[in-house]
């Protein structure tokens, strides 16, 4: 993959703004966890190809009610202490934070829904987290 020099939080980053501008039917559904769900792009714009958006659910049940308006400083830092010394950067992207554009997720979990396994439907993007994390 081409490298950027860019500093990837920086907001004038070519691919934070094509993110910004990217379609919920850009986007096509991954995997997913308790907490969790991805998904890979498969829009048009050559700078996000290869890229994976990670988004929180809400799942009561997995955080005991709780819920966090900003879970990515704990994921970052997991990320970077723990999986990026045990698999190097050949391999883990901590990701990037990316301000999510309002009824964005509304939008990408209709589009995603069918995709999704049956068991894990019950639990849908949470609304009041207006970020994710971006891996490029």
């Amino acid at each position: 993959r081409r490298q950027h020099k860019r500093n990837p939080q920086n907001p004038g980053d070519p691919r934070i703004a094509a993110f910004a501008k990217s379609s919920p039917a850009d986007w096509c559904y991954l995997a997913e966890g308790a907490l969790n769900l991805t998904c890979k792009y498969s829009g048009p714009e050559p700078v996000l190809m290869g890229s994976v958006l990670r988004l929180r659910k809400y799942n009561p049940d997995a955080t005991g009610g709780a819920r966090q308006a900003n879970p990515w400083p704990d994921s970052l830092r997991f990320i970077k202490q723990v999986m990026l010394p045990l698999l190097g950067s050949r391999y883990v992207h901590p990701g990037v934070e990316v301000r999510i554009p309002i009824g964005f997720l509304r939008k990408l979990g209709a589009h995603i829904g069918n995709a999704r396994p049956s068991k894990r439907r019950m639990y849908e993007l949470d609304s009041e987290v207006n970020t994710a994390l971006i891996c490029w």
